[in-house]
């Protein structure tokens, strides 16, 4: 996965000013990619949501510094967690396969 991850990482290193900013993963997972960002960039604050419970479980094991900003839940929930605090992210990183997801009105949303 480090490898799958190198050009992700890369690029948000690129687009954090002076390396540090909030990042968002939509769909999260374990916090893999989030974990390889902070260490690429220890400026970086990151946020996960995943609708899977275990994923981010394993995900506040993984970055324990930062349990509280990861956030069960889905997306297109109103609100969603990553959407109540009003927050404002310098990155947000999805998957485009997620939109395959969801019927096409919310997706469109």
């Amino acid at each position: 996965m480090d490898i799958a991850h190198l050009p992700i990482v890369q690029a948000v290193g690129r687009l954090l000013r002076a390396g540090a900013g909030n990042v968002l993963d939509i769909g999260c997972g374990n916090g893999a990619l989030l974990k390889r960002i902070i260490e690429h960039r220890p400026g970086a604050v990151p946020f996960g949501i995943d609708r899977g419970a275990t994923a981010i479980a394993h995900a506040r094991v993984n970055i324990p510094e930062f349990a509280a900003n990861l956030s069960i839940g889905e997306i297109f929930e109103t609100p969603a967690p990553i959407w109540a605090a009003k927050r404002q992210y310098d990155v947000v990183i999805v998957m485009p396969g997620r939109l395959l997801e969801v019927d096409r009105e919310t997706a469109d949303c």
